[in-house]
């Protein structure tokens, strides 16, 4: 299972570019995820990549991206990944912070 280490929102794909030798009509609709808006999510792989990141791009229109693992650098505004395939920049909003759960206080029923 991954780890949710990182939200960001707004979050857009600037770019992208191919890495790897592979196929460009197996790589290419990335490119049609451009300029799209959304919330951007990154992972860290605790068992198939332990210490690698990936990201989950969900764009306002339900469309969506998720990237294989690969190393992350974020510089200013920006959030790059790259994959062994691939290598992504992103223009990131702000970082919202993780939700996390707090001790409930006991519900008592008034009279």
């Amino acid at each position: 299972m991954a780890k949710l280490i990182a939200k960001y929102e707004p979050a857009v794909l600037v770019a992208v570019e191919k890495c790897s030798k592979s196929r460009d009509f197996d790589w290419g609709w990335r490119k049609g995820l451009i300029g799209e808006p959304g919330c951007l999510l990154i992972y860290e792989s605790e068992m198939k990549e332990p210490g690698k990141r990936f990201a989950y791009l969900c764009c306002y229109d339900y469309d969506y991206l998720v990237t294989s693992c690969g190393e992350m650098e974020l510089c200013e505004d920006r959030l790059i990944l790259t994959t062994r395939n691939s290598r992504y920049v992103f223009d990131i909003g702000k970082e919202l912070k993780l939700w996390q759960e707090k001790e409930k206080p006991e519900m008592g029923l008034s009279d």
